[in-house]
């Protein structure tokens, strides 16, 4: 079993390396089975073990990375008894647990890189950030009475993009520049932004 799983990675691993081969010069939809095979040096009846079409690999590799990242960030989360709002930090999530959640994104660079590139999925960058917001909402709903009295004439969306889209656009950012900064520096920037961001300065 334990063969037949590697086997099974190992070969998902080439048909992931010939989908990015291939988006350099087209969009990754427009790609067909029998050029993913030829470039990946397998059989099409390989390919259709794993995958019902290309779009069915596009979208593994787009959900797969955003659920890992999402989940691997609601496990770690704190539960500190307020929010303090001014101006200094509060927790939700140990420093070390998100710079170890921000280097599987790194790990996946080149596959996360090309669903954003111009020839990859025009939805992954709108589900991702959809998925970091969501996820920030998971981490403040407990709190959520106690935001909305700081701001009551602010109506609930214009207050979810006031809460959420900082962190969302800085992790965005950081993956369309290529991920340059390390995961500890991404992650004291998005930490800095908890800080100094519109929470504070309102």
């Amino acid at each position: 079993m334990a063969e037949q799983n590697l086997k099974k990675k190992q070969t998902k691993k080439k048909i992931y390396q010939a989908l990015i081969k291939l988006s350099k010069t087209k969009f990754i939809r427009d790609v067909t089975v029998s050029e993913l095979c030829r470039t990946a040096a397998i059989n099409r009846s390989t390919f259709y073990l794993h995958y019902q079409d290309i779009d069915d690999l596009i979208l593994e590799l787009g959900e797969g990375n955003i659920h890992f990242f999402v989940e691997s960030v609601k496990d770690k989360k704190l539960s500190p008894s307020t929010i303090d709002l001014s101006g200094n930090q509060t927790v939700f999530i140990d420093y070390k647990d998100l710079v170890e959640t921000i280097k599987h994104a790194e790990n996946e660079k080149e596959v996360v890189m090309m669903l954003l590139g111009k020839h990859g999925d025009p939805h992954f960058a709108t589900e991702l950030k959809n998925a970091i917001r969501d996820l920030l909402s998971y981490f403040l709903q407990d709190y959520y009475p106690q935001l909305k009295s700081k701001f009551p004439n602010v109506p609930d969306d214009y207050l979810a993009i006031i809460l959420f889209d900082t962190s969302a656009e800085i992790i965005l950012y950081w993956i369309e520049k290529g991920m340059q900064e390390t995961p500890e520096k991404i992650s004291e920037i998005i930490s800095a932004a908890r800080i100094v961001g519109p929470i504070s300065l309102l």
